[in-house]
């Protein structure tokens, strides 16, 4: 998936990797934090290097925003 997004991000933006990456997740049980900073952060971050060692001179700055289960549901409280 994060080979498409970047490939399709280079494809548009004249062969360069966007200066930030946002990944937003929603829904994430307790049980799947400590999975997606163990398996899910590194396998990005690999995809990301993968396109540096190709000639790119720079990195992307990588924001990863995660939002617990339920938590959406107590914002259409407010």
């Amino acid at each position: 998936m994060m080979e498409g997004a970047l490939e399709a991000w280079r494809y548009y933006n004249n062969n360069q990797l966007p200066d930030r990456i946002i990944i937003y997740r929603d829904g994430v049980g307790d049980g799947q934090l400590s999975y997606i900073h163990d398996h899910e952060l590194p396998q990005i971050q690999t995809k990301i290097n993968e396109y540096i060692g190709h000639g790119y001179d720079h990195e992307p700055q990588l924001l990863y925003i995660v939002l617990k289960a339920g938590f959406r549901r107590l914002l259409s409280l407010i």
